[in-house]
């Protein structure tokens, strides 16, 4: 072999050295990529697999997902809730200021009256001193004023019978006042023992209020709904109450029972037009639906 063959022989040597390093630089790098994907379990100071990971990640979603639709829906509720609150602080607000535009009447009348009797004492005083000046004059012409005394003194004894009139009168009419107190509290106790509100509407139709359904149930074939307002709010035995969801109606449904913040409707299949479920809305029947 000449020298040229041994160089080359020497150079393969050494380039075998050089690949041989590469590759066992390689193997000690070398990942396992399938099983970084696939593990399940955490090696010492090392993580689980990205599958696992994914898998974790995608529950967390689902949980904070779920967690995130309850706290909507009970945001629906409180809202459904407020507003009932407002719509009934609304009616109290009307109520009072109807009251104090009944008290600011009252008291216009009563000072009134009260200008009317300044203005009698005004001139009953006047009199007086008119009077005091006759007085005076009567004192120097007495002869004639007999005959004005006696005159004057048959006027006070009419008005005396007048004023013994005016008293059996005024008599009278507190008797009659004292009888309507008792026919007024008797009618009181009869409304209070029929459970009958004076301010409900005397035809018996339905006040107008709203609320959410808290409950469906199906018994023998008949649907009921509880729903989330009652007796405070006005509803009785025989109402109607119409349910929407959103812009559709779903049917209509009569109440059956009431306390004092609930009621329960019996659901009229012929209404009908989708399935009922909790949180769908109530109001109370239009007056176009009526007709």
């Amino acid at each position: 072999m000449n020298l040229v063959g041994k160089i080359f022989v020497f150079l393969v040597f050494c380039m075998s050295l050089v690949f041989m390093a590469f590759s066992v630089m390689i193997y000690a790098t070398h990942k396992n990529w399938k099983d970084e994907v696939m593990r399940e379990v955490a090696p010492p100071n090392g993580t689980v697999g990205w599958a696992k990971r994914l898998r974790d990640a995608n529950n967390e979603y689902e949980a904070l997902d779920n967690k995130k639709k309850d706290l909507e829906d009970q945001l629906s509720a409180e809202r459904a809730l407020r507003r009932q609150l407002v719509a009934k602080l609304e009616t109290e607000k009307e109520r009072l200021r109807a009251k104090e535009g009944q008290t600011q009447q009252e008291l216009l009348v009563q000072l009134d009256l009260k200008k009317q009797a300044l203005t009698s004492v005004a001139a009953h005083h006047s009199d007086m001193q008119v009077l005091k000046g006759d007085t005076d004059k009567l004192r120097e012409q007495i002869v004639v004023a007999l005959g004005e005394i006696d005159d004057q003194h048959g006027k006070f004894l009419v008005a005396q019978e007048k004023a013994h009139q005016a008293n059996g009168t005024a008599g009278r009419l507190g008797q009659r006042q004292k009888q309507l107190v008792g026919q007024v509290t008797k009618f009181k106790e009869v409304l209070d023992n029929n459970d009958i509100n004076p301010d409900d509407p005397a035809d018996g139709s339905a006040p107008k209020v709203d609320g959410f359904v808290i409950r469906v149930a199906e018994s023998q074939d008949q649907l009921f709904v509880e729903i989330s307002v009652g007796a405070d709010d006005g509803l009785r035995q025989g109402h109607e109450m119409e349910i929407f969801r959103g812009g559709t109606y779903l049917g209509r449904a009569k109440i059956v029972r009431t306390t004092s913040d609930r009621a329960v409707g019996k659901v009229d299949r012929r209404t009908q037009k989708g399935e009922i479920r909790a949180r769908d809305k109530v109001e109370t029947l239009r007056a176009l639906d009526k007709i």
